[in-house]
């Protein structure tokens, strides 16, 4: 087992070495690289907010994401959860729970499709390029492109990738027929997702490490 203290308050959560490890890159390298860490089994990360990680705990073990009131109830997962828990994944290498929250955020569109309050959150904490980013942009374009918008504050990186998919959306014919929803609905979410690294010399047995 190694320990993980997170947030200002060092809040600690301990969890199967061979099972963090095998999921990042980052975890790999703080566990079993020439850091300290490798031989404390304690890493410190001060700058994570304790609900966010509980929740990537949750989807370590279950595979399932969900995220919890800090009284420890679960609660209703919002699009503003999707994305720290995106930006989480990103910072840390960890590009299965990226595409879980992608598949999340997809149907949460489906339940709140009028919903694009994440944008500024987006671009502000993702790298250019993200699969987040490009989702988002999708979304407006195909089924928010008449919600206000103040495109004085709204982040030009934004503007600029609306421009261009939607121009690309105009000359798609087939989708223009579609039925906004339908089309979300069957959209193909792989042009959104993280590359996952095939298994190699990290593949390991699914014991336990102590």
């Amino acid at each position: 087992m190694v320990t993980i203290k997170v947030g200002p308050g060092a809040e600690a959560f301990c969890v199967h070495e061979v099972l963090i490890c095998a999921s990042s890159t980052y975890f790999r390298s703080a566990f079993e690289g020439s850091f300290k860490e490798a031989e404390t089994k304690i890493l410190e990360l001060p700058e994570v907010n304790p609900v966010v990680f509980h929740s990537f705990v949750g989807w370590l073990y279950n595979r399932k994401i969900r995220t919890v009131s800090k009284t420890g109830r679960q609660v209703i997962l919002l699009e503003r959860d999707c994305v720290r828990l995106y930006v989480f994944g990103e910072e840390f290498a960890l590009p299965k729970l990226q595409n879980a929250v992608i598949a999340m955020y997809h149907q949460l569109v489906l339940v709140n499709s009028k919903s694009v309050d994440v944008v500024d959150d987006v671009y502000q904490n993702t790298r250019e390029g993200s699969g987040l980013r490009k989702l988002i942009v999708i979304q407006y374009v195909q089924i928010n492109s008449k919600t206000a918008i103040n495109w004085k504050t709204c982040p030009q990186e934004f503007l600029a990738d609306v421009a261009i998919a939607s121009v690309g959306m105009l000359a798609d014919r087939e989708t223009r027929k579609q039925d906004i929803m339908t089309y979300w609905k069957d959209l193909d979410l792989s042009p959104f997702y993280s590359h996952v690294p095939e298994a190699s010399n990290e593949t390991r047995t699914s014991s336990a490490k102590t």
